[in-house]
């Protein structure tokens, strides 16, 4: 079964019992590569350490923030 979820404002598919970790790794963010990300899921921040336990639901709402050095 596929859920329909939102990712910094674009609706993507994924199949249920997907982790949030699941979808940062398929970004190429991994817990030990994660320096300057931070991560909301239904607009509640989760810790690098819950990644992996995070279920996402159909409907969840995900934004993924890098901080970037600049000016």
């Amino acid at each position: 079964m596929m859920i329909q979820i939102t990712v910094n404002g674009t609706g993507e598919q994924y199949t249920s019992g997907v982790t949030l970790l699941d979808i940062l790794q398929s970004r190429a963010i991994s817990v030990e590569s994660a320096k300057g990300v931070a991560v909301a899921v239904n607009d509640r921040i989760v810790r690098r350490g819950d990644w992996n336990s995070v279920q996402i639901n159909d409907g969840s709402n995900i934004e993924i923030v890098t901080a970037r050095q600049g000016g």
